[in-house]
């Protein structure tokens, strides 16, 4: 478990159905810091994040956009020499 950081999907979980069963968030982190064995917590931001994406997505885990390579197509390399010249 990384001490500080992002949290794993485990500690995610956890710190969504501590909210949801003492709807505090002052609990929440108390009792985070308890199960993990750890002096630091979940910000309130955090926890409130986690809670709605959860609500709304259905989802903890955070999904990466692929990126997308630029088009080149020879009509926009004409049209930025153009723009250059």
């Amino acid at each position: 478990m990384v001490e500080y950081g992002r949290l794993s999907v485990e500690q995610r979980v956890k710190v969504v159905l501590l909210y949801a069963e003492l709807k505090s968030v002052a609990a929440t982190q108390r009792r985070f810091r308890a199960v993990f064995h750890t002096r630091w917590a979940p910000s309130r931001n955090t926890i409130l994040r986690l809670y709605r994406k959860l609500d709304a997505e259905g989802t903890l885990v955070e999904s990466k956009l692929p990126r997308t390579a630029p088009v080149r197509s020879p009509e926009n390399i004409a049209a930025l020499r153009v723009a250059l010249q």
